[in-house]
C-alpha cells in the first residue's frame, strides 16, 4: 500500500489522506503512484513538498513532478539516477557523508 498522510496541526500525529492498495493486481508505474499522490495538488497555489524514499522516484516521476511545479525531496536510487549518482560518489567518502544536490531552476 502506498499512502498519503500528513501530520495534524493540532496533535501532531499522523493523518491518512488516501491510499494505493495494489495487492492481487498489476502493480503501478512509480510515474503513476507519484500522479496518484499529486493529483489533488495541481490546483494549489502552494502545494505542499512530497517527500519520497529511493524505491519511489525514477525519471518518469521526476519528469511529472517538475511539470506539475510540485516540490519534492527524494532518495535516488544507484539504478535509476546513475549520472546523479556519479557526482555524488566524487564526495561521499565514508559511512555518513551526505551529499544534497539541489537544482537551483526549480
Amino acid at each position: 500500500i502506498t499512502q498519503v498522510k500528513t501530520k495534524g496541526s493540532f496533535s501532531g500525529l499522523p493523518f491518512l489522506l488516501k491510499q494505493m492498495p495494489f495487492l492481487n493486481q498489476q502493480t503501478p508505474s512509480m510515474e503513476d503512484v507519484f500522479r496518484f499522490v499529486t493529483d489533488d495538488m495541481t490546483a494549489l497555489t502552494d502545494p505542499p513538498v512530497v517527500v519520497s524514499d529511493a524505491y519511489y522516484m525514477d525519471n518518469a516521476s521526476r519528469k511529472l513532478m517538475r511539470q506539475r511545479n510540485i516540490p519534492y525531496i527524494a532518495a535516488i536510487s544507484k539504478k535509476r539516477f546513475a549520472e546523479a549518482w556519479r557526482e555524488t560518489d566524487k564526495l561521499v567518502k565514508h559511512r555518513g557523508d551526505v551529499v544534497v544536490m539541489r537544482n537551483p531552476d526549480t
